[in-house]
This record gives C-alpha cells, sequence and structure tokens, in this order.
C-alpha cells in the first residue's frame, strides 16, 4: 500500500494542480482511493477499456505511474517549443516585457512539475534499493525502470526551467541596454536643445583689500 502524487483532471485536459492517489493492493486486486480526479488513473482506465491487458497487479500499477509520467511529458514539450519560439525571437533582436512574462509562467509550471517529480523519484529510487524477492512476482514492481523514466523527465524540466532563467536574464539585459542608448540620445538632444549661455568678463581690474 502507499500514496503518490499526480496532477488533477480537469473536463478536457490536466491542470498543475496537484492531487493525491492512495492504494492498496494484494496479488489479485487494487483498490485505489482520491478525493479529486487524477489523470493517470483516468488514462489508465482508457487504456484498458482499449483493449490493452496487464499481467499482475503490479504491472497495473506500473501503468498507472507511466501514466503519471506523460502529462508532465507533454506539459514539458509544450513549455520546450515555446521557449524555443521565445530564444528565436530574442535571437531576431526582440526583447519585450510580455517575453519574461511568458518566461516567467514557464519557469513556475517547471517548478511545481519538478516538485511533483521529486517525490516520486524518491519513492522508487528507495524501493529499487530494497530486497524485493521475499515478495511474489505479482507484486514485484520495476522499480528501477520507473525511476529511470522520472529521472530523465525531471531532468529535462529542470533543464527548461534553467534556459527561462537565463533566458529572462539576457531578455533584462537587453532591455536595459536599449533603455540606456535611448536615455544616452535624449541627453544628447536635451544638450543641444539647450538655450546658449552668454558668458562675459569683466575687462575692469578689481581690487582686493580693506574698505
Amino acid at each position: 500500500y502507499g500514496v503518490f502524487s499526480d496532477l488533477v483532471r480537469a473536463i478536457d485536459t490536466a491542470t498543475e494542480e496537484t492531487g493525491f492517489l492512495r492504494f492498496a493492493m494484494t496479488e489479485r486486486l487494487l483498490i485505489s482511493g482520491r478525493h479529486q480526479a487524477l489523470c493517470a488513473v483516468d488514462a489508465t482506465r482508457r487504456v484498458l477499456e482499449s483493449g490493452h491487458r496487464v499481467n499482475t497487479v503490479a504491472a497495473l500499477l506500473e501503468k498507472i505511474v507511466d501514466e503519471v509520467a506523460d502529462p508532465m511529458d507533454r506539459m514539458a514539450d509544450k513549455l520546450g517549443t515555446e521557449i524555443d519560439d521565445i530564444e528565436e525571437r530574442i535571437l531576431a533582436g526582440e526583447a519585450r516585457s510580455e517575453m519574461c512574462g511568458a518566461l516567467c509562467r514557464a519557469r513556475r509550471t517547471c517548478v511545481r512539475l519538478h516538485r511533483h517529480l521529486a517525490g516520486l523519484r524518491v519513492l522508487f529510487h528507495r524501493l529499487e534499493q530494497k530486497n524485493l524477492d521475499h515478495l511474489s512476482p505479482a507484486l514485484r514492481l520495476q522499480a528501477g525502470k520507473l525511476a529511470q523514466r522520472l529521472d530523465g523527465l525531471d531532468h529535462d524540466i529542470v533543464e527548461l526551467r534553467e534556459r527561462s532563467r537565463l533566458l529572462e536574464e539576457e531578455i533584462h539585459f537587453k532591455m536595459e541596454e536599449e533603455s540606456n542608448r535611448h536615455l544616452h540620445t535624449l541627453s544628447i538632444v536635451t544638450t543641444l536643445l539647450l538655450p546658449p549661455t552668454l558668458v562675459t568678463a569683466s575687462t575692469c581690474p578689481v581690487t582686493i583689500g580693506p574698505p
């Protein structure tokens, strides 16, 4: 038995909100419970209804965990496409404040996904290190395989988070450079438009002494 997190499912898509799936299983039965609609359970149900079969209860749980990773994988692909597009615009010379907003949202999503994956990775890495030989084959999870997939996904998400941070810093730098150029131009124009000041010097000798 155990509990792990999953993304909450809206009517037609996954959200960034996290819920928890609680489960207990025997050699022939898996029972799950959750307070909210979760992506992994619904996706697994649809896969089974389409004809996919699992041989053991452990394989069913592995399928659920695979479906936990799938929506996050799709989110990472979408974020990667958005970040690639922003990077292309930056290289083309654009630097706009709304691009910073998009990168900030991407970073926030990456942080949430990374936090979500961290718990799952720790769970299956710990399970991988335990000796499961005393369990029946129906209960033996392929913890190493699951941990490897979660590690790869988490690596991609952390990389996207770093890219978005660096691009955001580059945009701020370019915007500061542009602002400095405008201020420099403005100071030159202001100087040129100032009225001329005539400075005259007296030609009379000045004597300094007591009154």
